[in-house]
């Protein structure tokens, strides 16, 4: 938020209380729940594994800040299927 300034540590610090307080099964998304697998402040670097409850596939989240991207307040985050070809919009629904 625009509130946050330039603090890029406040930003991830929400970010990550976002992340924890995730209630598996919004949306019939991540039925199987998620694990924080990698946390790191200092780096601002998030990497989670969410697991689908019919067939227990695994998605790989990450959330990261980039400064050398040019915009100071920007974090890149990726939800990606590890296997497969369609994911019938189940990454896109946990990023919204």
């Amino acid at each position: 938020p625009k509130a946050y300034g330039d603090d890029s540590d406040r930003a991830f610090a929400e970010l990550s209380a976002v992340i924890d307080a995730y209630q598996p099964g919004q949306n019939n998304v991540d039925g199987g729940g998620f694990k924080v697998v990698t946390n790191d402040p200092k780096k601002r670097y998030i990497y989670a594994q969410f697991e689908s409850l019919k067939n227990g596939y695994i998605d790989d989240f990450e959330l990261a800040y980039i400064p050398s991207l040019g915009q100071e307040r920007a974090f890149q985050v990726r939800s990606a299927s590890r296997l497969g070809y369609l994911d019938f919009a189940v990454n896109a629904k946990r990023l919204n």
